[in-house]
């Protein structure tokens, strides 16, 4: 995603600038570039789900999404950027079954350029950004409530890839835009926040076909740390050698995404976090699962295991970082 950005970048920068040249040969304009954010909470609602069942160092995903949206205001709001944010946080649900009630978007984009309706809401404490953004919490907590009454949920990591990821949700629009003293170029940062635990082994099982699966489960991966020790090679470089790893999904629009992948288990870790087993699995499930993002045309990506890092540390390392 970050060369695809540079080119579109390269390309408006250009267009300014030959324009400008053409208006005035005396003179040259500052180019401003502003990134604004494009924030999908995505919940593996397959996993994951009951508090009862966490392992120590781990907590809910209803938490960790909470500290993402808490950290909107003070961290991402004014990141290199004083007026005219127009970002976008929103839930985007995995399964078929969206009958959760509730707002699952807050946009900063659907003021454009009217910064005066923008700051009333930023600083309505009542009925401005931060209410929506306590609603939007709300509506992430009612959608694990209903995961946990149904027991059953349909969708998996594949239809996140192909179906839920849309021109509706993806912004790839350039804005340009010019007053008398600068050039002002506009662009979206898209990026996913998932929380999953890296397994996946939910829905009907399909036989594999030609060293490629469609599940990620105990099975695929204990075959494949079998054929690391018969071949003395690490996790990546057997899927290579092999031609192995899950079904790509084609879906163009994935190139323009960052995908920051969160709460990965390791089923192979001792009660006290030690190594029973090599590789383990999150040295597996990792070489997978980056495997695929790449054939998918996923560029831009960061796995982390669970318990490994503050959303603050996340934010700045993934988020703000470019």
């Amino acid at each position: 995603m970050r060369t695809v950005k540079k080119v579109v970048l390269f390309l408006a920068v250009t267009s300014i600038c030959l324009s400008c040249n053409e208006g005035n040969s005396t003179g040259s304009k500052d180019t401003i570039v502003t990134t604004h954010y494009n924030i999908h909470f995505v919940p593996d609602l397959s996993n994951r789900v009951d508090k009862k069942s966490l392992k120590p160092g781990s907590i809910h995903d209803t938490v960790i999404f909470n500290e993402f949206i808490d950290l909107y205001v003070p961290l991402i709001y004014p990141h290199r950027r004083r007026i005219q944010q127009k970002d976008i946080l929103q839930l985007t649900r995995i399964s078929s079954e969206n009958s959760v009630q509730g707002p699952n978007i807050v946009s900063l984009k659907s003021f454009e350029f009217d910064q005066g309706s923008r700051i009333r809401y930023v600083r309505d404490s009542s009925q401005g950004l931060i209410n929506d953004l306590s609603e939007l919490k709300l509506t992430i907590a009612r959608t694990y409530e209903s995961r946990n009454s149904r027991h059953t949920w349909s969708g998996d990591i594949t239809s996140l890839l192909q179906n839920s990821i849309t021109n509706l949700n993806t912004i790839t629009d350039t804005i340009n835009s010019s007053n008398d003293e600068a050039n002002f170029i506009e662009v979206y940062d898209n990026i996913i926040v998932l929380l999953t635990d890296g397994y996946i082994e939910y829905g009907s099982y399909s036989e594999e076909f030609r060293n490629r699966f469609y599940h990620l489960d105990s099975r695929v991966i204990n075959k494949i740390r079998g054929l690391c020790r018969e071949s003395n090679m690490n996790p990546s470089q057997v899927l290579e050698m092999n031609d192995m790893g899950l079904v790509p999904v084609e879906n163009p629009l994935l190139k323009h995404y960052k995908f920051v992948v969160l709460e990965f288990d390791d089923r192979s870790l001792s009660k006290s976090g030690s190594a029973t087993i090599r590789p383990t699995d999150f040295e597996i499930t990792t070489a997978v699962w980056k495997k695929w993002f790449e054939e998918c045309g996923i560029r831009q990506y960061a796995f982390y295991p669970i318990g490994a890092s503050s959303a603050g540390e996340i934010i700045k390392q993934q988020i703000l970082a470019n």
